[in-house]
C-alpha cells in the first residue's frame, strides 16, 4: 500500500478521501481525514506502510463505543467473514493509535472528528437540488405539450 495510489477527493470504498495530515517521523504510512458517503460519519483512513501490511489478514470491522453513564468500553464486530482475530484487532488499534500520535496538526484532527457528520447526499450527490429542477422543468414541459395538442387537435 505504500505506492501511494490513493488521494484526496478518491473514493476508498464507502469513504470519500479528505485531506492527509503529515506524520512526524516516518515508517507507519499514509493518515487521511475521510468520511463516510451514505452516512457522512467523520473519520480518518490509515494506509501503512508495506513493511506493516502483514498486521492485516482478513476482512472484518469492528467498531468501539464508550459510555460514562455505564463506565464501559464495548467492541462491537459490525462484519467478518470468520472470527475476528483478537491479536489482529489489537494490532490494528495500536497502528491506528501510533498513526494519531505521530499527527502534526492534531487540532485539525480532532476538528474533524467532533464535528457534527456532513449532511448525507441525494441519490445524484450534491447536485441532487438541480437534478430535481431539471426534472420539474421537463414535467411541466412535457405537460405543456400535451395540453397544446389537446387543443390544437380540438376543432
Amino acid at each position: 500500500m505504500s505506492d501511494e495510489k490513493e488521494s484526496p477527493g478518491d473514493r476508498v470504498g464507502p469513504y470519500l478521501l479528505g485531506e492527509r495530515l503529515e506524520l512526524v517521523g516516518s515508517g507507519m504510512g499514509r493518515l487521511y481525514l475521510a468520511h463516510h458517503v451514505h452516512t457522512g460519519a467523520r473519520t480518518v483512513l490509515l494506509f501503512p506502510e508495506k513493511h506493516l501490511e502483514e498486521l492485516l489478514q482478513g476482512a472484518w470491522e469492528v467498531s468501539l463505543s464508550g459510555s460514562r453513564e455505564s463506565s464501559s468500553v464495548k467492541m462491537k464486530v459490525e462484519r467478518s467473514a470468520g472470527p475476528v482475530p483478537a491479536k489482529e484487532v489489537a494490532d490494528a488499534l495500536r497502528l491506528i493509535l501510533q498513526a494519531i500520535a505521530r499527527v502534526e496538526d492534531k487540532e485539525r484532527l480532532y476538528q474533524h472528528l467532533l464535528t457534527k457528520p456532513e449532511e448525507r447526499r441525494g441519490r445524484w450527490g450534491s447536485r441532487s437540488g438541480w437534478v430535481r429542477a431539471v426534472l420539474v422543468a421537463l414535467a411541466v414541459v412535457a405537460v405543456g405539450l400535451g395540453v397544446w395538442l389537446f387543443y390544437r387537435s380540438t376543432p
